[in-house]
């Protein structure tokens, strides 16, 4: 049983049991009731986050990031439920912004005695002008003064349609102010005194009730009448008597108050602490559109703030350790970011000592401890707010670890030093990095003369440090090395353009350390590793009919690929522009690693893969490994204790072409590692050991880049099409939602979701034929990618393997490269007759154990159902649409609700999945480069001509692709595309390579030397 634990209104503790299958509607059903019962108040809304002796730092970071985007108003206390006295949250989150622009005005007023003493003070005749054109205007609704059409085309009348916060109407009485005037020949006297009858029926907050464009006017002091003297702007103006504008600013705005910074001066907005964090984040969105500027987002507020409660067994050392990390997260995304915080006023880096002590001034951040609210712990964000991925990953971590005190995983800041606040030498540095010190002596004036404060040369902080425990000694070794070239290229900078090249060169060291990802991913609470073996053993839930002969679907073999991503980030230049294939064109590589250091790295992957199972001895390198068609594959493979073959290898190699389709040689770059099991029964202890390699080498899976595949043992379904079927309609009824959980929204064209026709559809859901119909059933309604440039396996769940007997042999041949300009696209399957095997690809790397977990027991449990039970199937296809799903959060956990009610899931193991999922998705689609999936589509049109299925081959006839040559035939000439967009491409892109100046490692290009490499090849 698990609990739900809320606070009524009268503080008092409050708890229902939920049954682990229960749905999240019936939980709200039931307390709805219980709140009736009890007669409070208590809003839904409101609702404290679940309390439970199992609550941990993971799950509350899970419902934070659901909160983020559905704005769910759910309180976090402190420990079991702990809040800030005076407030129902334990947790709370504020902001401060400063700007000098009208668009104040928008959301904030002065109040009426302000405006009334500003006309009066106006001499006679600016005063008539001022007053006659206004109620002349405003009374007549004249030049837009009064009114506007929104975007829905509703028109707005501020006289008569606005509300406060609790929307009651504030209206003006236009019938009373026109009552015996005339206000084109009134005398002076007499508008004065409608100014006081309008501004009392204002209700002392008059901005609210004239259209946002006449506002700007009054602050800029533009309308007639009006002057520099007699205006709502000026220098050192004194806001402090704002208030918010009526209605959803009342929410949200505190105070404002002016300040002398920038140009003449400006104001400064305080926000009103928000007591949840989808609330907040509802907040500052509110804050961005109502500040719209031609069509543009307004900024996001510069200084936020979280106070919480002090959990009263406080880690306070891995507190300390967690700001450490998030102001180093914060100045490296500034940096890479180009954002200029390394020259930033009132930005200083805390040294480790001031974070120990949880108390500091003004800096990146600033840890202001009880200055809110006895026994609590402030802190201010004071730079990195503007960028809402970054913001929001550190706020939710933080809220989460600090409210469950749950800080696992995590460091004590005592156990290393990162940045001690030393200034730094020229013999500190030479010692450190093996450089000579002159040359290390004009590295430091360079990076002087470019105006580079010190405590933000984060090559010098100490990576390297032996306790640092989130870099393993093959990434502190290439961080080393990066540095080394650092100061050894700061060295050779003349002079000219200092700052903006000294600062491209720490930007480029920055960005291919990849510590912002390793940051994040030690920063970021984890699963417990002891629930992997709940999370990957499916148990089926009772009372269901069952078949006879049940199979227990945890037995059944699969195939796992893993993967990483390297632990060096590619630097290369690319074509300013898309060329005509729709992609920027390489054009140098300045920083990855050689072709020696990858080779290393997978061996070592593959030896530490070796040691972690238990093995002995050292991988061997695989020979002509292929299977992508253009040659260059690195692998190497191990035997484990059973004798069972795992290989890891380079994968997603990127790689250019010359216009006669050579591969250019220094284009060869980038990529992932990839590992991959034998068919086997996972078994936790295995897992453990793959990613225990991976961390020893700073192998990163992210779900930015390369997938988890997981793959299927058809030989269960022998004989029993009709089971195979069932697989297949169940995954179609719930592949909207799996996708969002497991598929990043930028990943959707390497695994499409396959257009499935109305009759396949019902086909699938209620087969009755044998396994040659349903083969030739998905050969002819094209259950495999179609589309021109990309490959056949390229969808969600790859059948080709099942249907392969019965797919025309002229369609069966050896892979090919998929890039080159000249290496013809093509109608072809890459099958073997030993290898029967249905693969999901959509799956993201899934970045530890427990999420890998979480895949497998969801593919077992759709194995499960196909396989066990005979109950009847809808035949729906779920739509694949992550944006749909941000726009309607609530349908995604409905969609969940459905999904796990079906296949006899906990519905608290996914709901972190689909929070994390709309997270990812609301980050992506804010870019400026994102692109739907049509888009990305649109030079890969569908091909006709795949022929119909042929009788299905016997065992004895079965056709491999391997060695198999393509000829073209007839099926070729109805293609709609051909390579000439890639020629056109790859001719542009070497005309672009050639333009380059030869010698690449000019000052302020960061470019990896032979002497860099050489530190870290030595290591490896």
């Amino acid at each position: 049983m698990k609990q739900i634990t809320f606070k009524n209104k009268l503080g008092k503790k409050m708890t229902i049991q939920q049954k682990p299958t229960i749905s999240v509607h019936k939980i709200f059903a039931l307390l709805s009731l219980l709140i009736a019962l009890l007669s409070t108040s208590v809003p839904l809304d409101l609702l404290v986050a679940q309390e439970d002796p199992g609550r941990t730092a993971y799950s509350v970071y899970a419902d934070l990031q659901e909160s983020a985007t559905s704005f769910n108003a759910r309180a976090l206390m402190v420990g079991d439920d702990l809040a800030i006295e005076g407030m129902d949250a334990g947790v709370t989150y504020g902001a401060e912004k400063e700007a000098s622009s009208s668009l104040l005005t928008r959301i904030m007023t002065p109040p009426a005695d302000k405006l009334k003493t500003m006309v009066s003070n106006m001499p006679e005749e600016s005063k008539e002008r001022f007053l006659r054109d206004f109620f002349t205007n405003y009374m007549k609704n004249a030049n837009g003064y009064r009114t506007y059409k929104n975007d829905e085309g509703v028109v707005i009348d501020y006289a008569r349609d606005v509300k406060d916060l609790e929307g009651n109407p504030k209206l003006i009485d236009l019938d009373a102010l026109k009552a015996d005037i005339d206000f084109e020949t009134a005398a002076v006297s007499e508008l004065e005194g409608k100014w006081a009858q309008w501004l009392e029926m204002t209700d002392d907050r008059p901005l609210s009730f004239v259209r946002p464009s006449v506002r700007t006017k009054m602050f800029h002091g533009t309308l007639p009448g009006m002057s520099d003297m007699y205006r709502l702007k000026g220098s050192n103006y004194d806001y402090s008597s704002w208030m918010p504008t009526w209605g959803r600013a009342q929410k949200y705005i505190r105070d404002a108050h002016g300040h002398g910074g920038g140009r003449g001066g400006g104001w400064e907005i305080n926000f009103l602490p928000q007591q949840t964090y989808g609330e907040f984040e509802e907040m500052v969105m509110w804050f961005r559109k109502e500040l719209i500027n031609a069509g543009k987002l307004f900024q996001a507020p510069g200084h936020q703030r979280m106070v919480f409660r002090r959990h009263p067994n406080l880690d306070e050392a891995r507190l300390a350790e967690t700001y450490r990390m998030i102001q180093a997260l914060i100045v490296v995304d500034g940096i890479a970011g180009k954002t200029g915080i390394e020259k930033a006023n009132y930005k200083s880096v805390q040294p480790d000592s001031s974070l120990a002590s949880l108390s500091t001034g003004r800096g990146v951040i600033r840890l202001e401890g009880a200055r809110w609210a006895e026994d609590t712990h402030g802190v201010e964000f004071r730079a990195g707010t503007k960028d809402i991925r970054a913001a929001r990953f550190y706020q939710t971590v933080l809220a989460a670890r600090a409210s469950t005190n749950d800080f696992s995983g995590l460091a004590a800041i005592s156990d290393y030093t990162l940045y001690d606040g030393n200034n730094y030498t020229a013999a500190s540095l030479a010692e450190r990095f093996d450089v000579p010190e002159e040359k290390a002596q004009k590295a430091l004036d360079a990076l002087s003369g470019g105006q580079v404060k010190p405590s933000f040369t984060i090559p010098f902080w100490k990576w390297e440090d032996a306790g640092l425990p989130f870099l393993s000694d093959t990434k502190k070794a290439f961080i080393k090395s990066l540095t080394k070239d650092f100061i050894l290229q700061l060295a050779e900078l003349g002079p000219e353009n200092l700052e903006s090249e000294s600062r491209s060169l720490m930007r480029s060291w920055t960005k291919s350390s990849k510590l912002g990802e390793e940051i994040r991913t030690y920063l970021k609470p984890k699963r417990m590793a002891e629930t992997t073996t709940d999370l990957l053993q499916y148990v089926a839930p009772a009372g269901r009919p069952l078949v006879a002969n049940p199979v227990d679907v945890n037995n059944i073999d699969l195939g796992i690929e893993y993967s990483g991503k390297f632990p060096l980030a590619l630097d290369a230049e690319y074509s300013p522009e898309r060329l005509a294939d729709n992609k920027k064109a390489w054009l140098q590589t300045r920083i990855d690693l050689t072709s020696d250091e990858r080779k290393a790295v997978i061996k070592k992957v593959a030896d530490d893969l070796l040691s972690a199972l238990g093995g002995e001895g050292e991988a061997e390198e695989v020979v002509d490994a292929g299977g992508h068609g253009h040659g260059l594959e690195v692998a190497y493979k191990i035997r484990d204790p059973q004798n069972r073959k795992w290989v890891v290898e380079w994968d997603g190699i990127g790689r250019s072409y010359t216009a006669e389709g050579e591969i250019v040689e220094d284009s060869i770059r980038g990529g992932s590692v990839e590992l991959v099991t034998p068919k086997f029964v996972p078994q936790p202890e295995e897992m453990e050991a793959v990613y225990a390699a991976f961390e020893k080498n700073n192998i990163m899976p992210t779900i930015k880049a390369g997938g988890g595949h997981i793959n299927v043992d058809l030989a269960p379904f022998d004989n029993n099409p009709k089971a195979l079927a069932r697989f297949m309609a169940i995954f179609h009824e719930h592949r909207g939602v799996m996708s969002l959980m497991f598929q990043y929204v930028n990943r959707l064209k390497s695994a499409e979701p396959i257009d499935i026709d109305p009759e396949l559809a019902q086909k699938l859901a209620n087969f009755e034929g044998s396994e040659e119909e349903l083969k030739k059933l998905l050969f002819n309604k094209r259950y495999f990618n179609t589309r021109y440039g990309r490959k056949t396996r390229y969808n969600q769940l790859d059948m080709s393997a099942y249907f392969q007997d019965v797919i025309p042999e002229e369609l069966i041949t050896d892979d090919f490269d998929i890039n080159s300009p000249v290496d013809p696209w093509r109608r072809t399957f890459r099958v073997d007759p030993n290898i029967r095997k249905a693969e999901f690809r959509l799956f993201n790397a899934p970045r530890d154990p427990m999420e890998s977990a979480l895949q497998i027991k969801l593919v077992r449990a759709i194995l499960n159902k196909a396989l066990n039970e005979e109950t009847p199937l809808s035949g729906s296809v779920q739509k694949v649409d992550h944006v749909e799903y941000l726009k309607n959060p609530a349908k995604a956990y409905e969609d969940l609700e459905k999904l796990c009610d079906d296949l006899g899931l906990d519905i608290n193991d996914y709901r972190p999945a689909v929070a994390e999922g709309l997270s990812d998705t609301d980050l992506a689609t804010r870019s400026a480069f994102f692109e739907p999936l049509d888009e990305k589509l649109r030079l890969h049109p569908k091909q006709p001509a795949w022929g119909e299925a042929v009788a299905a081959r016997s065992a004895d006839e079965a056709i491999s692709s391997e060695g198999r040559q393509w000829s073209p035939g007839p099926a070729d000439e109805q293609n709609t595309m051909t390579h000439e967009a890639r020629v056109r491409a790859a001719e542009e892109a070497q005309r672009q390579r050639g333009s380059i100046v030869p010698n690449r490692e000019v000052p302020g290009d960061f470019v990896r030397s032979d002497s860099c490499v050489d530190a870290a090849g030595a290591f490896l």
